[in-house]
């Protein structure tokens, strides 16, 4: 009991910590995001996206080629949901103007729209998760995996 006490503190202490830098990370996040004033279309992404990885010495050629590939593909799985999210809209807005309304049909084309830009994020998401190994830098999943084994498996032991 003691030790599961000293483990909750400790707890306690480390998500105290990591509110205090969520606020300055959001902080710094704000900063970076008001200077981005360039950005307003997604062309407009796409060429910072690339000056980006071409301007960065640090990074060699085949690690700008893979970027560039992993943007290429992100970009080409996204535009087709982006299509059909655009179209069950257009079918969504039709249906509302009908004079044969369907309220079911109005919920079942919400419900699919919802899904297709769910899995636009996930494929943003899933990007930077491989940019991130073309990086190089350190994935967190392990660390969130061990966490949420950790949790789960603690309420067992009594």
């Amino acid at each position: 009991m003691k030790n599961i006490l000293m483990l909750l503190g400790a707890l306690s202490i480390t998500f105290g910590i990591q509110a205090c830098s969520h606020a300055e990370v959001d902080k710094k996040i704000d900063q970076k995001l008001s200077e981005e004033s360039n950005v307003k279309t997604r062309s407009d992404l796409r060429g910072e996206a690339a000056k980006a990885i071409q301007a960065d010495a640090s990074l060699t050629d085949e690690q700008k080629a893979r970027l560039n590939a992993l943007r290429d593909s992100v970009r080409t799985q996204d535009e087709a949901l982006h299509t059909q999210s655009l179209q069950l809209r257009a079918v969504l807005i039709k249906n509302l103007l009908s004079n044969d309304y369907s309220e079911k049909e109005s919920a079942q084309l919400k419900d699919r729209i919802r899904k297709i830009e769910e899995k636009r994020v996930n494929i943003t998401f899933d990007g930077v998760d491989k940019a991130n190994k073309i990086l190089g830098h350190k994935d967190i999943t392990a660390h969130r995996e061990i966490m949420n084994n950790f949790f789960e498996g603690s309420g067992s032991r009594e």
